[in-house]
């Protein structure tokens, strides 16, 4: 396994490519059986290399679509699940999936690998007491409730119909108490955006993998953005079995990256949109000082503090970094292309950050 953020211009060995923009690979030679599982619309055109893409699904999806050609994929179609919640593929009208992953949820759920139902998507909504799930649930985050004990209490025990959710699931829940509160959760979610908000994100399809260590498939979605910055990630990744690098991010999520992403969040909440700068071709909005990069990017856009156009970037060792899948948004396959043989982003190997050089990115 090679990582590396730009495909090889020529392939000499049997190999698949993965998670690369289409309009790079399309130019990708090779002399051996090769093929490339790709980002972007599906060429319309012959390519060098046999590619598969989809606008519509997350790479892992198409991944495992591929592979279950050839072999039994029911544990990894779980992940490829969580994959595509950190993707946005979850844009249906009640947050239905769409692309290849809709066709597997329809199987894992005959197949009893996953469950799910129309919900209030907190974490756990399936098992944990409400109170926990209101204070765990970073998608959607909800400024001055999530990751606040004492403000979650405040809520729900200051309205009786609230109260009645105390100690027990939202599965558990009566119906009534549980559109109360999505109700609540929904003004209050518009009123510290600056951007529009949808019911889906409160109110909306949601599934899990019960044989999962972490088995709220939207939960482990950011368990897993939260590892990925981790220089030691890809290692842990490697070295150990599936289940084993799911319970570590979820116990380096909550005993290392929940608490700061909740300070960091609070904190852009609190003051409001950031005005990027412009380095040559790359707007970035500096976040500051930011540990887990990729869940605060993530909600910061929602809450409408980041922009679209534009890269977070937060303050590690001095200089600026910004996700890898951000400066694609913002710069497109080839644009990345020109920035890295520029010297104005690098890659950080074994993450999925690059490292932005102000200077070198000004003269782009």
């Amino acid at each position: 396994v090679v990582v590396q953020p730009l495909p090889p211009e020529r392939v000499d060995e049997p190999s698949i490519l993965l998670g690369y923009p289409v309009e790079l690979v399309e130019a990708v030679g090779a002399a051996s059986r090769a093929v490339a599982i790709a980002r972007g619309r599906m060429p319309s055109g012959l390519t060098k290399l046999p590619t598969v893409a989809h606008e519509a699904s997350s790479v892992s999806g198409l991944t495992v679509s591929v592979l279950a050609e050839i072999m039994v994929v029911t544990e990894l179609a779980p992940l490829a699940l969580a994959a595509a919640y950190w993707r946005g593929l979850d844009r249906g009208k009640r947050a239905e999936f769409e692309g290849i992953e809709a066709s597997f949820v329809e199987l894992l759920t005959k197949e009893g690998v996953v469950e799910g139902e129309l919900t209030l998507r907190l974490f756990r909504w399936f098992s944990a007491p409400v109170e926990l799930s209101l204070e765990i649930t970073v998608d959607p985050y909800v400024p001055g409730l999530t990751g606040s004990r004492e403000a979650v209490r405040r809520l729900l025990e200051g309205d009786p119909r609230l109260r009645r959710l105390l100690g027990v699931s939202v599965r558990e829940a009566e119906e009534e108490p549980i559109t109360a509160l999505a109700a609540s959760l929904y003004e209050e979610l518009k009123r510290a955006s600056l951007a529009p908000r949808r019911p889906s994100e409160v109110i909306g399809y949601a599934y899990y993998a019960p044989k999962l260590p972490v088995s709220d498939l939207r939960e482990l979605a950011y368990l897993l953005a939260a590892l990925g910055e981790d220089e030691a990630a890809f290692v842990v990744a490697t070295a150990v079995s599936p289940g084993q690098v799911l319970g570590y991010a979820h116990y380096r999520y909550y005993s290392r990256g929940f608490a700061s992403i909740v300070e960091a969040l609070e904190e852009l909440a609190r003051g409001g949109r950031r005005q990027p700068s412009r380095l040559g071709r790359l707007r970035v909005a500096d976040l500051g000082e930011v540990d887990h990069l990729l869940p605060v990017e993530r909600q910061a856009r929602l809450l409408g503090v980041v922009p679209a156009d534009a890269a977070a970037a937060a303050r590690k060792g001095g200089g600026l970094v910004a996700s890898m899948e951000s400066l694609l948004s913002v710069l497109g396959g080839r644009g990345l292309l020109d920035a890295i043989k520029a010297g104005c982003v690098s890659y950080r190997v074994g993450t999925l950050l690059g490292a932005i050089d102000e200077a070198r990115c000004k003269s782009m």
